[in-house]
């Protein structure tokens, strides 16, 4: 990996462009790491949403890594990051061909969802891990934590890290609302993960999960609080996906 540049800071809470025809780095392995950088360690700010433009010549992978300062990308989806960010909107790749080289992880300290002005989803070809654990609030209390936002991975072939998993891991404390789609290929994990005995009750998953290739699997759905969102038919997508 060669040596880290810093491109930009910007406004706190806004959506902003990433035009990747503007840099030339000598390497063909991208990463381009994403967090509030006006806080000094525990992030205090939240991101809006992020669209990705441009096709540069030569670029053969492209990881978006939103997560701490101090984090270095990984392949692991297993591996825990430290928190980019309060909130984030997510990420929004232009071109097709950038997109189909473009891998993702998340970690925040709040949600996935509507920050600015553009509505809250993460889509690429591989997303590697998503978390978004929540955080210490007045009281004993535990805020956020909650994944609003469609997470949908491509899953074209060849997947990097040496994975069939278009989707590694996606981590909520408290719920999931939004669609998580594997387009092809495998979803390795679906997780709430809150405690079960919080006040208020934890929100679950009330979002479909799904893997759509014709020979994809759910490696695993898990969470402390309900599955579905009360409709007849909420539970058998999930189980009628799972069972692909």
């Amino acid at each position: 990996m060669g040596t880290p540049q810093d491109l930009f800071c910007t406004a706190a809470g806004t959506d902003f462009t990433i035009n990747l025809a503007a840099y030339s780095w000598s390497t063909d392995d991208w990463v381009i790491h994403v967090y509030d950088c006006a806080s000094s360690s525990t992030p205090t700010q939240s991101i809006g949403k992020i669209s990705i433009i441009g096709d540069p010549a030569g670029i053969i992978s492209l990881a978006i890594f939103v997560a701490g300062s101090n984090d270095l990308w990984s392949e692991s989806e297993v591996t825990g990051l430290t928190n980019a960010a309060v909130n984030f909107s997510g990420l929004t790749i232009d071109d097709p061909d950038v997109r189909a080289k473009t891998r993702v992880s998340v970690a925040i300290a709040g949600d996935l969802t509507q920050v600015h002005t553009a509505s809250a989803g993460i889509h690429a070809n591989q997303i590697v891990r998503i978390q978004a654990e929540g955080r210490a609030g007045p009281n004993d209390t535990w805020i956020g934590g909650n994944i609003a936002g469609d997470i949908t991975a491509d899953g074209a072939y060849p997947l990097l890290g040496g994975t069939l998993d278009a989707i590694g891991n996606v981590r909520a404390w408290n719920s999931i609302s939004g669609t998580v789609a594997a387009m092809s290929e495998y979803i390795g994990a679906v997780r709430v993960v809150g405690d079960p005995g919080s006040t208020p009750a934890i929100g679950g998953i009330s979002g479909d999960i799904l893997a759509l290739g014709s020979t994809a699997r759910i490696s695993g759905i898990y969470s402390t609080g309900p599955i579905g969102n009360g409709e007849p038919d909420a539970a058998s997508r999930l189980l009628s996906a799972a069972r692909r």
